[in-house]
């Protein structure tokens, strides 16, 4: 069962009895610990893995692991909690039942997510961050290997392509 997207409330915590020292009491006190205000702190799995993966996978990749392992629910709820922390720049448009619902939603996010950090507006965001590590999708590293290498593949022809462009630039001039 997942956990649903939440906010974690202080005064829920602060009238637990001192012996009581739940899996959540103790997980919340870590997390302010770490960031400081938990008024910052944001418990969603679906927008933890996707803001850590971004950038680090390529669209495609995020896209499929992200539909492969969350359901449409989750992701749903995922977008209205990152469209509503991201305030009224962005439009958030309902998307209607349909088989590609789920695939929409993603990209919808990771849209958001591109058009928030373009601007710089993504620090602004409160800290997504997931309280049952099983809910976030394990990614290998050979795939991560494989996306750095064809990362700097893709550097290395643009750069071919531009050395190119001048040489056949620099050609011209001088036989004219």
């Amino acid at each position: 069962m997942a956990v649903k997207c939440h906010r974690p409330s202080a005064k829920k915590y602060h009238k637990l009895n001192d012996r009581v020292m739940t899996k959540d009491y103790v997980f919340m006190i870590v997390i302010t610990r770490f960031y400081g205000n938990m008024a910052n702190v944001v418990i969603c799995e679906v927008l933890c893995f996707i803001l850590n993966k971004y950038g680090k996978l390529t669209k495609t990749q995020l896209k499929s692991t992200t539909l492969g392992f969350f359901n449409e629910d989750e992701l749903n709820e995922a977008k209205g909690v990152m469209f509503t922390d991201a305030g009224a720049l962005p439009r958030s448009v309902k998307r209607a039942k349909s088989d590609n619902r789920a695939r929409l939603i993603v990209e919808d996010l990771l849209d958001l997510w591109a058009f928030l950090d373009e601007r710089a507006l993504a620090g602004q965001l409160p800290v997504y961050v997931a309280r049952d590590l099983e809910r976030i999708p394990n990614v290998k590293s050979d795939d991560l290997n494989l996306f750095y290498v064809s990362r700097k593949m893709e550097a290395i022809e643009q750069r071919l392509e531009r050395e190119y462009l001048f040489a056949s630039q620099y050609n011209t001039n001088v036989q004219k």
